[in-house]
């Protein structure tokens, strides 16, 4: 939604392969990948910025500032 209006690159990461297939129907000019928030395999630099929605609350407290580098 509002991002692409914005006509914002937007790339997208799950674990789950029905929200992956859901997000891909519904946002088809989004890139969505299955990737660990934790374990990016994106290069250093790629994003200008990072919305990150039900993705903290499910990682370790402690691996939070890791994470988020």
């Amino acid at each position: 939604g509002e991002f692409m209006k914005r006509k914002f690159e937007v790339v997208g990461i799950d674990l789950v392969d029905i929200f992956l297939k859901e997000c891909k129907k519904k946002y088809s000019r989004a890139k969505f990948f299955k990737m660990n928030a934790k374990q990016l395999k994106f290069p250093s630099a790629y994003f200008d910025a990072v919305w990150a929605l039900g993705v903290l609350l499910h990682i370790n407290k402690k691996d939070i500032p890791k994470t988020l580098r």
